[in-house]
């Protein structure tokens, strides 16, 4: 509640005083308070920061990229506003002058203001690493979140944006974006990219299973084996049942570890060069 949502109510500033004493009200921020339990609600801090920010207020950048499950829940529990005017920042919140348009903003949860996917990433761009912006990138278009249409409007609407040079280089990729679980898979693509060979599908559902990395025109497959994944007696074996179920319906499969990738790249990438131009 806000501290004239209490005066409202009838409760006076003495009253205020002392349930804070007694600790039945407790302070997020100046003039914003948590009633009966110092832990708030789900999203109750969003919602805390959205009553400091004002009507036209929304969550933005890493709070609203992990609210989209874009990014993982961060360590820095910082909430990112966007205003159309500048604030003073407040310990925990941090203010963004930035120009939103009214279809750059969503209500989810019933009344929680956030920045769609497509804005989320263009605000995003700029601080996050071309690796981990792909895959955020690929992620929202996979799930759909967005899709390309939307994302290049926001990027024609916004000319001078800080990272958008970088969002833009990534939908240009060949292939388009590469969503992908681990950095061997990273590190593999761009390999592929390098060499000029053709850009996979990453983690395409087939069956029961999704395949690491596949060329569905060539059918070749590549699974990149983890210690962590593979290293006892029933996943080898279960992983070699699949590998011979696909070789029987028509599939090459490759496996690479990461060290492989990483320590023997041209040695990795000349296997796999070789194998899809036998399958195509």
């Amino acid at each position: 509640m806000t501290h004239s949502e209490l005066r409202e109510a009838g409760v006076g500033e003495g009253a205020i005083r002392h349930r804070l004493k007694q600790k039945r009200l407790h302070r997020v921020w100046t003039g914003i308070y948590f009633v009966g339990h110092p832990d708030p609600a789900e999203f109750g801090r969003e919602y805390a920061a959205l009553m400091v920010g004002g009507e036209d207020a929304a969550l933005s950048r890493k709070t609203a990229a992990v609210l989209w499950g874009l990014l993982p829940r961060q360590v820095d529990t910082t909430i990112h506003l966007a205003l159309s005017a500048q604030k003073r920042n407040r310990e925990g919140l941090l203010f963004h002058e930035v120009d939103l348009h009214p279809t750059e903003v969503r209500t989810i949860h019933n009344d929680l203001r956030i920045t769609t996917p497509a804005r989320t990433l263009l605000d995003l761009a700029a601080e996050l690493s071309a690796d981990l912006l792909e895959r955020a990138v690929a992620d929202a278009l996979r799930r759909p979140l967005t899709t390309e249409k939307e994302l290049h409007t926001v990027l024609a609407r916004h000319p001078r944006a800080r990272g958008r040079r970088k969002l833009v280089a990534i939908l240009q990729l060949e292939g388009g974006p590469q969503w992908d679980r681990s950095k061997a898979e990273r590190e593999l693509i761009k390999l592929v990219r390098k060499a000029g060979l053709p850009v996979p599908e990453s983690n395409h559902r087939m069956g029961s299973s999704s395949p690491d990395l596949v060329w569905r025109e060539q059918r070749v497959l590549v699974e990149i084996d983890g210690f962590g994944f593979h290293g006892d007696r029933i996943a080898f074996e279960r992983d070699r049942a699949r590998d011979a179920s696909r070789t029987a319906e028509g599939w090459r499969t490759l496996r690479f570890t990461w060290r492989q990738i990483r320590d023997r790249p041209h040695e990795t990438i000349a296997r796999l060069a070789a194998t899809l131009a036998i399958a195509g």
